[in-house]
């Protein structure tokens, strides 16, 4: 019997990986190779950093918008997938 889980089930199983994981040497490689996969799979819809969504975005604001952004995304390697 053939088996497969739902596209949103993958994603969020995905998520709870990288969030889970402390290690940010294994986060960069699970968020390669998760990303790749889902190109694979053409299911990648991109991705955002955790940080930004949670209070980079915020923060950013109330700083006036500044050009760069880099500061307001915090840890590269903790991200959402979509």
């Amino acid at each position: 019997m053939k088996k497969s889980i739902k596209r949103i089930q993958f994603i969020a199983a995905i998520n709870k990986q990288i969030a889970e994981n402390t290690n940010k040497e294994v986060r960069a490689e699970l968020v390669a190779a998760f990303t790749n996969l889902l190109f694979s799979l053409n299911c990648y819809n991109g991705y955002n950093y955790i940080y930004w969504l949670e209070k980079g975005h915020s923060e950013w604001i109330a700083a006036g918008c500044p050009q760069d952004t880099s500061i307001y995304l915090g840890d590269k390697t903790m991200v959402r997938f979509y």
